[in-house]
């Protein structure tokens, strides 16, 4: 649903602030979560790309969870 704002009101500026802010960051959540990342596995110590989650490790095949935590 597409939302309406006057931007010449201080009111929805501050709504399309807020409303705007909130998008970018679900957006660059669902990004970095569909994404594999470079870590190295805490059992082998080997480089590996891993998404997030529950995977098993390709050298060792020992589980890695690896958990995003967001802050912003």
């Amino acid at each position: 649903m597409v939302k309406k704002y006057d931007l010449g009101k201080s009111s929805d500026m501050r709504k399309f602030s807020r409303d705007l802010d909130r998008d970018i960051k679900e957006q660059a959540k669902k990004s970095m979560m569909s994404q594999k990342h470079e870590i190295e596995c805490p059992h082998c110590q080997e480089e590996v790309s891993v998404p997030a989650g529950k995977s098993l490790c390709p050298s060792c095949g020992e589980e890695i969870n690896l958990t995003l935590n967001f802050d912003f």
